[in-house]
């Protein structure tokens, strides 16, 4: 009969589904197919191909996931001392790690000759420099070294913009790469607002993010210097490329709505785990608005 101590362990230990869950970071991996479907229609001007849309979807999940679990595994140290992401070693010991880092590099691989073959070989350029620029450069030296390392750090969170738009036409779209240069904008100040909220984690965790170096104000002020560049550039993006009335009153509306709720969770209320979903809120109806603006009044 097994002990009372081995139970509860077999009871707490993670299940496929629920490591899976885990180390892949579904959440993101949903952004990312946004961002590429919005990437899709911008160039397009329309609705993509249903088959080479759902292609390009399935290559960008698996290349996204496969990304994000050896990103917990080169920051599986690091994880363990973080409560927020403590759960990932776990998965790690349950599912192997041997055996997660042949079958993630196995399916990179797979992913980028498959858009190389079926897609564009701009496609497979940009997704090997996401899949590059966030498990190798951001994890092992940006991450570690730089309090300043989310603004390149958004290379790889932006590229599945240029993923969608590539991936159905080799036509240079100048509203994709606006988007491009938004999102790029836009991740320095998100993710400065959840090393707010999460400081003494990454503390403990011994990763030199903007607060912990430079302290809150300074991180403050970097966030609203960041988030003030957000609204013009997504002007921009509506006036160069022939969006409606709709688009550019919704751009203003959303831009306003995320600088003032901003200012206040951050400055005011100090409710960083609401300034984190505001700007998540923001980006997600941006491109929807998009969307909805390409199908609706077509050029």
């Amino acid at each position: 009969m097994p002990s009372t101590t081995q139970q509860e362990t077999r009871i707490n230990e993670p299940g496929l589904v629920g490591s899976l869950f885990q180390l892949t970071k579904p959440r993101i991996q949903v952004a990312v197919i946004l961002a590429s479907f919005c990437g899709m229609v911008m160039t397009l001007r329309g609705m993509p191909e249903t088959g080479r849309m759902l292609l390009i979807f399935v290559i960008l999940l698996l290349t996204g996931s496969s990304a994000a679990i050896q990103n917990s595994l080169l920051d599986m140290k690091i994880d363990a001392k973080m409560p927020r992401t403590v759960k990932r070693d776990a998965a790690i010991r349950h599912l192997g790690e041997k055996k997660l880092w042949t079958i993630t590099s196995i399916v990179l691989i797979a992913c980028i000759v498959s858009a190389y073959l079926f897609l564009s070989a701009y496609t497979a350029i940009c997704l090997f420099a996401a899949s590059a620029s966030y498990v190798v450069w951001y994890t092992l030296f940006l991450k570690r070294r730089n309090p300043f390392g989310a603004i390149l750090g958004g290379i790889p969170g932006a590229l599945p913009i240029l993923v969608g738009s590539y991936g159905v036409s080799d036509r240079f779209a100048l509203d994709s790469w606006l988007l491009f240069w938004f999102m790029m904008l836009w991740q320095p100040p998100h993710f400065w607002a959840l090393t707010l909220k999460i400081e003494e984690d990454y503390k403990a965790a011994g990763i030199p993010v903007l607060p912990v170096v430079y302290g809150q104000e300074y991180t403050e002020v970097f966030i609203y210097l960041y988030g003030i560049t957000l609204l013009p550039v997504s002007l921009m993006l509506g006036h160069f490329s022939g969006y409606s009335l709709f688009y550019l009153l919704s751009a203003v509306v959303l831009g306003v709505y995320y600088l003032l709720v901003t200012f206040y969770t951050i400055r005011v209320s100090k409710n960083y785990g609401l300034a984190v979903k505001t700007s998540l809120v923001y980006l997600t109806l941006l491109m929807i608005v998009i969307i909805v603006d390409i199908l609706t009044y077509p050029l």
